[in-house]
């Protein structure tokens, strides 16, 4: 079986068949020709005509001392409305070709922005975390070390303030003391001389 589809508007068929065979296949063309609809080929590629209500028909036959030929040809043409600005179908096939290629390249395009993106998300979360993990390292360290200084420093406020109570208590006994070891004056009564 050779069934051709070049692109999306052509379609070709041939294939060697029982006369059976080719009856039926011409009357599924000849309903499609009675609601002036065919389409053809399969669901990959489908060719769908929609089909005016005048064509010309051409019918050649041939027989050579090996071989006979029937060849049946439709052709029309395509009404106005159908027909895009600057009347060729293929511009219109090479434009949207052209423009599905150009989303797919800036689709291409985004998707490498957004995996880069993704990877310098996680470079930078990856870095956080570890500058955060060196943070919080560093704070238990310095919490250690901080439990381990307040007891020196309570002993060493304790021992300053033991000095100056002490400094206190022996000023205050010396002055104790010196206020004791004075003698007390009393006033002495003047002798007059006659």
């Amino acid at each position: 079986m050779a069934k051709k589809m070049s692109s999306k508007n052509k379609f070709s068929y041939e294939q060697a068949e029982n006369i059976d065979a080719v009856f039926n296949y011409l009357s599924m063309v000849n309903k499609g020709l009675k609601n002036r609809h065919l389409s053809l080929g399969d669901d990959a590629q489908l060719l769908e005509l929609a089909l005016p209500e005048q064509v010309k028909l051409t019918i050649k036959a041939q027989v050579k001392s090996t071989k006979g030929s029937l060849g049946i040809e439709l052709s029309w043409q395509m009404p106005e409305e159908e027909l895009l600005p600057g009347g060729a179908v293929d511009q219109a096939a090479t434009a949207l070709t052209d423009d599905v290629k150009t989303q797919k390249k800036a689709e291409k395009k985004r998707l490498k922005a957004a995996e880069q993106a993704l990877k310098l998300a996680e470079k930078n979360a990856a870095k956080a975390a570890k500058e955060s993990k060196d943070a919080a390292k560093a704070a238990a360290e310095a919490a250690k070390k901080k439990d381990r200084a307040a007891p020196e420093k309570a002993v060493k406020r304790s021992v300053k303030v033991e000095k100056i109570v002490s400094k206190a208590t022996k000023n205050q006994q010396s002055e104790q003391a010196k206020t004791q070891k004075k003698p007390k004056l009393e006033p002495v009564a003047a002798v007059q001389a006659e």
